[in-house]
């Protein structure tokens, strides 16, 4: 009998895809190798996949409140409530007891991994690193971005956002003192990109020599969607025009993507928007089709154009060969839009800068220029030679060593 790894993965729950990325990597990892346990928030305990040996409930803080803090470009946490996300993970790794903590944009396991002493692989994405020249995109900060030129909002954000960033360091570095953990961040990258190990899951066909270093590694796009029947109505949609996709996403701005979806009406094309739970001011009409949740990766395979946050959703948009328009907020999803970009399959159109005819624009030019579906076309074969769970099992031999056979142990 072979003892198991223990790997402890522990999600924040900002967004569905940090915890959604944590169930797809354990459901790859061998079970004759590998016993895993979840420490994430109730919300999704209903979703947590039987491959988890263990769930965990741990503190976290509402979706909303984050990203309605980062556009004010206020930090999302303050001291008290990392030092509760500490304690809570405490909890789960002395019962769990594991031999890796993966986690998914949970700040706070730089400290209670140490705490714990259990090394922490940072489960993150490559756009974060701020190579010699690259600037942050400023994002949409309303009003702020909305009346003046972006050129001139751009130079603003290059000048305050070191000051901004280190205030988003701030209550992890207090915690850290409390606690006597030696680290101190500095900026934004450095906050994002810690831990012991890292593992990027973008396209591959990115630049591998960012990673340097065998910490760090690339093992691709994880391409997690809902597991969610069709409605009703989805054989109902004609196959005689092309079909656009809209994904608001759980971190979405409805409001924009409300403006959206009226510059669609009356199109040729069918439409069909997934609001993920978020109101939206629309009807169906004959060439809209709205429902809360739809299975993603199923819908792409019959789509034309998909339309989404500019987030890693449209990861999914390329692995079926899908060119994206992406319409992004948040910084992450600028930076996840613009990094897309250089495969010459994505589009970035900034939500500050909505109207019905930029809309229209780039959807018809994108839909008009076949290059945007051949390039996609080209990433959908790129990530198909992936062996993700080959790439993550080597990796994860050499982190934590060969599990060992129980009967040399008696």
């Amino acid at each position: 009998m072979t003892l198991k790894k223990r790997i402890l993965f522990v999600a924040e729950y900002i967004t569905l895809s940090h915890p959604g990325r944590c169930f797809a990597l354990a459901e790859i990892l061998d079970p004759e190798k590998y016993e895993c346990g979840i420490a994430v928030s109730s919300k999704v305990s209903h979703m947590v996949p039987a491959c988890f040996a263990k769930n965990y409930d741990i503190e976290t803080i509402d979706g909303k409140s984050f990203i309605d803090s980062v556009t004010r470009g206020k930090p999302a946490y303050n001291a008290e409530t990392i030092e509760k996300y500490v304690k809570s993970e405490l909890d789960a790794i002395e019962s769990f007891k594991p031999d890796l903590i993966i986690g998914d944009f949970r700040l706070s396991l730089a400290i209670s991994s140490k705490i714990a002493n259990v090394p922490y692989c940072n489960l993150s994405s490559i756009y974060w690193k701020k190579e010699e020249g690259k600037k942050y995109i400023v994002p949409d900060l309303a009003p702020f971005t909305s009346f003046i030129p972006i050129r001139v909002a751009q130079a603003i954000f290059d000048r305050l956002s070191p000051k901004v960033f280190k205030e988003f360091c701030d209550p992890i570095n207090i915690v850290a003192q409390k606690y006597n953990i030696p680290i101190n961040f500095e900026n934004i990258e450095n906050l994002y990109l810690q831990g012991d190990y890292i593992l990027y899951d973008d396209p591959l066909s990115y630049n591998h020599s960012k990673c340097p270093h065998r910490t760090e590694k690339h093992i691709g796009p994880i391409n997690w969607s809902l597991r969610q029947p069709f409605p009703e109505w989805w054989p109902n949609i004609s196959s005689d025009q092309p079909l656009i996709l809209i994904c608001i996403g759980s971190s979405g701005k409805p409001e924009i993507f409300t403006s959206v979806i009226k510059s669609l009406l009356g199109r040729k094309e069918n439409c069909v928007v997934i609001t993920a739970g978020n109101q939206l001011n629309i009807e169906t009409t004959s060439n809209i089709f709205v429902t809360d949740f739809l299975p993603l990766k199923e819908a792409l395979q019959n789509c034309t154009l998909f339309i989404g946050n500019g987030g890693i959703s449209s990861y999914l948009a390329l692995a079926a060969g899908v060119p994206a328009l992406g319409i992004p907020h948040n910084m992450d999803q600028y930076l996840c839009s613009a990094h897309l970009e250089q495969t010459g399959a994505v589009r970035t159109l900034r939500s500050d800068r909505v109207n019905a005819r930029a809309v229209t624009k780039n959807i018809d030019e994108m839909l008009a220029d076949q290059s945007y579906r051949q390039e996609a076309l080209r990433q959908k074969n790129a990530m198909a030679q992936i062996n993700m769970k080959e790439s993550l099992d080597d990796w994860l031999s050499w982190v934590l060593g060969p599990c060992q056979d129980s009967k040399k142990n008696a």
